[in-house]
């Protein structure tokens, strides 16, 4: 099922995406021992970034997560 979550304003939206964080982190490594997560680089997720690193996603055994770096857009081969 797709869940639409509209939020205030972009501190809003930030805030509920690193709470969301939280919980999908402690519900994967409850189920399958890790949890990995791709995450964006440029601007637009600079907000939640900033959150996480702060701790907003709650306490999560660090050991078992893994961050990979993902680029949205397409480019070309070459």
């Amino acid at each position: 099922m797709q869940r639409i979550h509209v939020s205030a304003d972009t501190d809003a939206l930030a805030d509920e995406v690193a709470r969301q964080f939280g919980e999908f982190a402690r519900t994967a490594i409850a189920g399958h021992g890790r949890f990995c997560v791709a995450l964006s680089g440029g601007n637009s997720p600079l907000p939640t970034l900033r959150l996480l690193a702060q701790g907003a996603a709650g306490p999560l055994n660090r050991d078992v997560v893994h961050v990979f770096r993902s680029d949205e857009r397409r480019v070309p081969r070459g």
